[in-house]
């Protein structure tokens, strides 16, 4: 049986619900936006690229490691965030279990984790944009 806890403490775990879930969401928004970011600055670079006349073999060697500081960069970002969201989500499934059983009664049970694998996107990205360069591109 749960020990009951006073109504300022059941105060308190509710701010830090709130405050939790919105700290998920702001990793979220974080993760995703990295990944935007990561995937047209790639597209970027090949745009850029493509504007310089007489493309070189310097030149694309330049615009390749442009290419690979975008997708390392952006995967080190991601990496973040998503560890950000498992400490987020071990903080809401502890407080969870000390709010009771009217708290947890109001809202559904956590759906299964989808997890992006938003890393290996912009990694292809990155990869297809260095095909483009290296062999599509003069």
């Amino acid at each position: 049986m749960k020990e009951m806890i006073s109504e300022r403490d059941h105060k308190e775990l509710l701010m830090l619900y709130e405050v939790t879930i919105e700290d998920i969401e702001r990793a979220k928004v974080w993760m995703w936006r990295v990944a935007s970011v990561a995937l047209a600055g790639e597209g970027g670079v090949l745009g850029i690229y493509k504007l310089i006349p007489g493309g070189s073999i310097p030149g694309k060697v330049i615009f390749f490691f442009l290419i690979d500081a975008f997708v390392i960069i952006a995967w080190h970002n991601i990496q973040n965030a998503l560890s950000s969201l498992t400490e987020f989500r071990g903080q809401v499934q502890n407080v969870r279990q000390h709010l009771g059983e009217k708290f947890n009664f109001c809202f559904k049970a956590p759906s299964p984790r989808k997890e992006w694998l938003l890393q290996f996107v912009v990694a292809a990205g990155g990869l297809a944009a260095a095909f483009v360069l290296i062999f599509l591109l003069e």
